[in-house]
Formats: C-alpha cells, sequence, structure tokens
C-alpha cells in the first residue's frame, strides 16, 4: 500500500515539473512599463508645451481702484511679468508686490484666460493729517500713514493731527500719537461722520487732547486714554459754551463736569 502511495506521489511530482510554466522573457514584463512611462511623459511634455503656448502668456495687466496711487506706478511695478506663462504666474507673490506701496491696503489679484492678469487695487482711506517733518501725510484707521498721492479734493478739509512723537519715515503712528485716532473715533460717533473743516487734534501735551473744531472755536481739553468723556454734553451745550468761552479752553478730562478755564490758564477754576 505504501509502495504504491510513493508512486502516485512520484507520478504527480513528475507531471507538475513537466506542466510548470517558464519564466517570461524580460521584456514581456519591460514592455508595458515602458509603455505607461511614455505615456505618462508625453502627458507631462503636452502640459508644460501648453502652459509655456504663446497664446497663454501673459500680454495685458488690467488695473483698477487705482486713484491715490498712479496707475503707472503698478503698471511699471509689475512690467517684469509681462510675457510670462500666466498660469506660472504667483498671485501672493504679486500682491506683496503692491502692498509695498504704502497707499495699498490689500490688492485682489486674478488670472483671465488665455492672456490677462486682472488687478483690483483697495487704498486706504484717509481720517486725518499729520505733518510729520517737512511732508504732510495722511493716516488711516489703523494708524498707517501714506502719502497723499494724487489727492482727492477733500483731503483739504480733513482733521489735522498735530504734535505727534512719531519719528519722519515712520510707516504708522507711534503709539503715544493714536490717542489721536481714539479721539477723532469718538468725535465721529458724537458729531457723525463729518468733522467741520479746520478741525485740530494737538497731541504735544502728555496730559491731554487739546481739541479744536474749526477756526474760532474754543479749545476742547480730552482725556488721552477716554476722549469720548463729556463729549455728548458738549456738543449738547454747544450754544452755551460759545456764549460763555469765546477764545478760552473747555476742559472735558472729568465725568459730569464741564469747565470754562479763563484766558489760556493751565489751571481750571472752578
Amino acid at each position: 500500500m505504501e509502495g504504491r502511495m510513493s508512486s502516485v506521489l512520484r507520478s504527480i511530482r513528475r507531471t507538475r515539473r513537466r506542466h510548470r510554466p517558464a519564466n517570461p522573457p524580460w521584456w514581456r514584463t519591460a514592455l508595458p512599463i515602458g509603455a505607461v512611462a511614455g505615456a505618462v511623459a508625453a502627458v507631462v511634455w503636452a502640459m508644460v508645451a501648453l502652459v509655456h503656448a504663446p497664446f497663454l502668456s501673459v500680454r495685458e495687466i488690467e488695473i483698477s481702484g487705482a486713484e491715490r496711487v498712479a496707475e503707472s506706478e503698478v503698471q511699471a511695478m509689475l512690467q517684469p511679468i509681462l510675457g510670462r506663462p500666466l498660469l506660472t504666474v504667483s498671485l501672493p507673490a504679486v500682491r506683496s508686490r503692491l502692498l509695498v506701496i504704502p497707499v495699498i491696503e490689500d490688492a485682489i489679484v486674478a488670472r483671465r484666460l488665455p492672456d490677462l492678469l486682472d488687478v483690483r487695487i483697495l487704498e486706504r482711506t484717509a481720517v486725518a493729517r499729520v505733518p510729520l517733518g517737512e511732508s504732510v501725510l495722511l493716516v488711516d484707521g489703523s494708524g498707517a500713514l501714506f502719502p497723499p498721492g494724487a489727492g482727492w479734493p477733500d483731503d483739504d478739509d480733513l482733521p489735522v493731527i498735530r504734535g505727534v512723537r512719531t519719528l519722519p519715515g515712520a510707516e504708522a503712528l507711534a503709539a503715544a500719537d493714536r490717542a489721536g485716532l481714539r479721539a477723532l473715533e469718538a468725535l465721529h460717533e458724537v458729531v457723525g461722520e463729518h468733522l467741520p473743516p479746520g478741525t485740530v487734534l494737538d497731541l504735544a501735551r502728555t496730559d491731554r487732547i487739546e481739541l479744536r473744531l474749526g477756526d474760532g472755536t474754543p479749545a476742547v481739553w480730552l482725556d488721552r486714554d477716554r476722549p469720548q468723556t463729556n463729549l455728548a454734553a458738549l456738543f449738547e451745550w454747544r450754544s452755551t459754551v460759545a456764549r460763555l468761552a469765546p477764545g478760552r479752553s473747555v476742559d472735558l478730562r472729568f465725568r459730569n463736569r464741564l469747565t470754562v478755564l479763563p484766558g489760556r490758564a493751565d489751571t481750571a477754576r472752578r
């Protein structure tokens, strides 16, 4: 019985050896791999060729929103981009380049196929003028300083912040001078959107802000940290103040009290 089983097993082994498939030649394995690699390379080459095709190169830069900054200045800054493949232009890099211009607060850059780069400029909104050195700069609500550029007709009516400690050449108001911005914000809440032409805020004193709402109006003293103190009362009593304090100063630095100072004295007489 054992002899017969051994004979059957040997017969099975011989049959398996006779029918075992031979190893395929190497080229049969390499051929499909090479075909796939070639197809991928062809697709990549076609995509690269398409990206660098002349009809997809930047031929025009369309700029909108430039009012204070000259459009020619923006065009000159972006001149190196002309002729480059539109699809390879880095939009964040273009935006960062534009933000170097102080008057530009932000920029939106987009591609318009086949050959247009669309640039929308968002300029800063001036809230006051600031004499700084030999120049008069504009300042926005964040404290950023920028030159008037082309200028707007309403610039001459903006409030003036004087007596600042900010050094010439600075890009923003110093921390000590931001009290002027807080005072402007408080004034807008009380007076409204537009302050009277000739409004001046003087920050030369360390203990107060001196405010004048136009020529011939009394000087008003505001608290540097809380400039809104008693401002509402001032405008409720404007006619009374104008009658009692022509050419004098009005101290509003204390709650629930409006003090008229005789002449230009620095000490209140109650």
